[in-house]
């Protein structure tokens, strides 16, 4: 205990000696972090720390409005698809410049996604599974020619910002080396976006200014300078909000808010996002291959109480949809909690006697920890013994991705790679993707769901995609082969004096930095 108050000691002293030294100039936004990436290249960076980077010093063809859920223009101002869906089309935004001087045109788009899919790591297979191959037709006007089509989500696929972010062609081609340029777009980002980087100092900070040839252009309310702070203590990261030295403190766990709320200039931001928590069923064997046992497991989640494990901040998970995006829907049939329900559909099983079961959360991922404790403790009730079994996020794929060591229970975290409800069933619930080709760690496979799924990623008809959707989750439901909790919140507090901030929930860990400005 001596140790815990002095080390917090030596932090307090130290927000207060930087204190008193200044707070944040006015030009500047200064935003507290907890990620950092170890390559700042957009071909390869698969996480959620190049959120930030990415949309300050990045733009794609195409973005996604979270409140209408449309896509948008970017670097495209529109396009067109072909009737069959096998040639997109763009007509690309005129007079933009990289940041090294280079002209934005067709070429750039084609030498950046080429590379992306040449290179062929993390988020490539965004393109490489659909595109076959992209044409220059003018300065102005490239085209995609799909190798699978139709593929109707394929423009929310382009918003993303893993892989899709188009940086130099003369970035690219005088760096490419041995490597394709690997080691020079490791610490250099080379894009069209609003911020330039000036400095990385590794473990500690990103700087970035103003960009002064941004084709947005600079009228109106806008920072010169961003600073991005590396800080994993998230006590002292909301001990200098409060004092003033940070503008915006993002990833404050939910059950340290407290500290923040009612201060004075301090405004306490919970979001939910388009990431959801879940247990995974084991379906193949033992127990649990037994539908009426997953419907029970179900049926004995006290889903209201496991709100509790993410302080209050968000609400049961209805079907298998985030809040917010296209195709949810909150008057599907769910799961509630009922232990007379359970323990009949246990004896009807034959485990009136009780069973034992395993169950897995991620170091990493503590919420699992406590959704476990929790559930343990219900179980006993209906004669079911949960051992709870804590694995590192490696240990964890390691289990999960083998039939053979996969435990009963697996809780776990899906983060979409794009803004579209295609991006949630396919990989978590089609047969095809059962470990390693995707997520589908319950090995669930009902060729209904598999016909539904593949027809919805066809659909150009708006009303008739959303009704298929309606209808893979009715039988997802069915077939139980998760327990879908919630959609994972984040926190983004900021100082009241920073404005126009628009949380957004496929891309949450990035902040539209363009129309942020301090009053």
């Amino acid at each position: 205990m001596r140790i815990r108050f002095a080390c917090f000691l030596v932090a307090l002293l130290g927000v207060l000696a930087v204190s008193a030294i200044a707070s944040t100039p006015a030009d500047t936004l200064v935003v507290g972090v907890v990620e950092e990436v170890t390559t700042m290249d957009p071909a390869i960076d698969y996480t959620f720390g190049s959120g930030p980077l990415f949309r300050a010093a990045y733009e794609r063809l195409v973005t996604f409005n979270t409140a209408s859920g449309k896509i948008e223009p970017q670097l495209a101002l529109s396009w067109d698809v072909s009737d069959d869906g096998k040639f997109y089309t763009f007509h690309l935004r005129q007079g933009v410049t990289f940041h090294d001087g280079a002209v934005f045109d067709a070429a750039a788009v084609k030498t950046a996604y080429d590379r992306v899919m040449t290179i062929n790591e993390g988020p490539a297979w965004m393109l490489t599974s659909y595109v076959d191959s992209i044409d220059v037709l003018d300065d102005a006007t490239v085209r995609f020619t799909m190798k699978t089509y139709p593929f109707v989500p394929f423009l929310r696929v382009l918003s993303s910002y893993w892989g899709m972010c188009i940086a130099s062609p003369t970035a690219i081609t005088q760096n490419a080396g041995d490597d394709m340029g690997k080691a020079f777009f490791r610490n250099h980002l080379v894009g069209t976006g609003p911020y330039k980087l000036v400095e990385w100092v590794e473990g500690q900070q990103m700087v970035f200014e103003r960009f002064d040839g941004y084709w947005g252009g600079w009228a109106g309310d806008h920072v010169k300078r961003i600073v991005l702070r590396k800080i994993l203590d998230t006590t002292t990261m909301a001990l200098l909000l409060e004092s003033g030295d940070l503008d915006i403190a993002y990833g404050i766990p939910l059950d340290e808010l407290t500290s923040l709320n009612g201060k004075p200039g301090v405004v306490v931001g919970v979001h939910n996002t388009f990431t959801t928590n879940m247990i995974a069923m084991n379906t193949t064997k033992g127990p649990l291959a037994d539908v009426r046992v997953r419907r029970a497991l179900s049926y004995s989640f006290d889903y209201a109480s496991a709100m509790e494990v993410f302080a209050g901040y968000t609400t049961p998970l209805i079907g298998q949809i985030p809040i917010g995006m296209p195709g949810h829907d909150d008057s599907l049939p769910h799961y509630v909690f009922d232990l007379d329900v359970a323990k009949q559909l246990l004896i009807e099983a034959g485990y009136g006697n009780g069973l034992t079961l395993e169950y897995t959360w991620v170091t990493e991922e503590p919420e699992g920890r406590r959704v476990g404790v929790l559930w343990q403790d219900t179980l006993r009730k209906i004669g079911v013994d949960l051992k709870v079994t804590e694995v590192t996020v490696a240990g964890h794929w390691d289990r999960v991705s083998n039939i053979a060591t996969m435990p009963d229970l697996a809780n776990y975290r899906w983060g979409i790679d794009y803004p579209d409800p295609s991006s949630v069933l396919v990989p978590l619930y089609h047969g095809d993707s059962a470990p390693p080709a995707g997520y589908n760690l319950s090995r669930f496979a009902d060729p209904r769901v598999n016909a539904v799924l593949d027809a919805s990623g066809k659909e150009p008809d708006e009303t008739k995609r959303l009704q298929l959707l309606a209808e893979a989750q009715s039988l997802l439901l069915t077939g139980a082969s998760n327990i879908w909790i919630t959609a994972v919140p984040v926190t983004v507090c900021m100082r009241s004096n920073v404005q126009g901030y628009v949380f957004e929930p496929a891309a949450f860990s990035s902040f539209n930095f363009y129309d942020l400005y301090k009053k």
